[in-house]
């Protein structure tokens, strides 16, 4: 795993849940992006999906399906013009045979208003990039996400309430907890942001 920063629910303001300690750069990573998004969409659309292996056989302990799923997925999203931004993380708890992954998905909130057909694409994917009879069981997801709509002068739309409880929602992928290190795979990563050009008119 890249090396991180341990951080408490302090250095938020207390948003986060107090339970947990966090690795700092993701917190960070998800903030940008949703802060991103919400400069580019009125509406933007926040939802975390956790994808699980099934337990009854031992799966390969790369990335790979998971790669492969993300990307069909988000094939998918981007058809419907949800322009997705998603930060993913691995897991493992101690007594689980395979691991697992938690994805958070920030959409434009003016093309979607419910997870629930994107979640049942997400489980057809899954079941066709296992190879198995069916995946419902396996991709957990909730049918409403939160809804955060950009402040305006003259009503800031529960803002801080929605964006806080996002943070909140997300920040459970960045939990030290569970975190197992293994060499040379990847642990956490994040959709590309699109850089900054500073032009220089000297």
């Amino acid at each position: 795993m890249r090396q991180h920063n341990i951080i408490t629910n302090s250095k938020y303001n207390g948003i986060l849940n107090s339970n947990y300690n966090y690795h700092n750069e993701i917190v960070q990573a998800l903030q940008e992006r949703l802060d991103y998004a919400i400069k580019h969409h009125s509406k933007v659309y926040f939802v975390m999906i956790t994808v699980n292996f099934p337990q009854n056989m031992k799966y390969p302990v790369d990335n790979t399906l998971f790669g492969c799923w993300k990307e069909k997925f988000i094939k998918q999203l981007d058809y419907k013009v949800y322009e997705p931004h998603y930060i993913w993380v691995r897991e493992q708890t101690s007594t689980d045979l395979n691991h697992h992954y938690h994805i958070c998905f920030i959409l434009n909130g003016n093309k979607i208003q419910s997870f629930y057909y994107p979640g049942l694409a997400a489980q057809r994917t899954w079941t066709k990039t296992l190879n198995i009879e069916d995946a419902g069981g396996l991709i957990h997801y909730r049918q409403q996400g939160i809804m955060i709509i950009r402040p305006t002068v003259n009503n800031n739309y529960n803002f801080n309430q929605t964006y806080n409880s996002a943070m909140q929602w997300g920040s459970y992928i960045a939990k030290t907890k569970d975190k197992f290190v293994m060499q040379g795979i990847r642990t956490w990563d994040s959709s590309n942001l699109p850089k900054v050009i500073s032009i220089n008119n000297h």
